[in-house]
């Protein structure tokens, strides 16, 4: 790789590195006065993703979390009525854990926030920047899905 290229691809890591960093810096203030952090909200959509239930370590791999990290953080979600956890049907050792109707409303909350986060942050963008930028972004996530596929 040429040195041009290796700067490149440098300003591409702290870049993305820098919007993640944005994006989870976030504390996230509920209605009911709970404070989560980027880390909660990162698990309160892994499970919606999820669509059922889902034990924490599947969690913990997806996130890239230690067992021990997400279990704090699954704990405060489950305390403040987010997530539920049940004993697993599958597993005696592990326990399911489910959005409740308080984390569904706070995750769609989220969402809409985002969503106009996001469009006022790209409101100076031109039509055709943005197609280029979810065209590189698909071609970024195809990519790097194909590696660790």
């Amino acid at each position: 790789m040429n040195t041009e290229r290796k700067e490149l691809v440098e300003a591409v890591m702290m870049r993305l590195g820098g919007i993640k960093r944005l994006m989870q810096g976030q504390q996230y203030h509920c209605k009911y006065g709970e404070v989560l952090t980027g880390a909660h909200v990162s698990i309160l959509f892994a499970v919606k993703h999820h669509n059922k239930s889902v034990q924490s370590h599947v969690l913990a791999e997806s996130l890239a979390m230690t067992p021990g990290g997400i279990s704090q953080l699954l704990e405060k979600l489950i305390a403040d009525g987010f997530l539920s956890k049940k004993p697993s049907d599958s597993d005696r050792r592990s326990f399911d854990i489910e959005l409740t109707k308080k984390g569904r409303e706070l995750t769609e909350h989220i969402v809409d926030k985002r969503y106009v986060m996001l469009q006022k942050t790209t409101s100076e963008f031109s039509e055709k920047e943005l197609i280029s930028f979810v065209s590189l972004l698909d071609k970024l996530t195809a990519a790097l899905q194909e590696k660790n596929g």
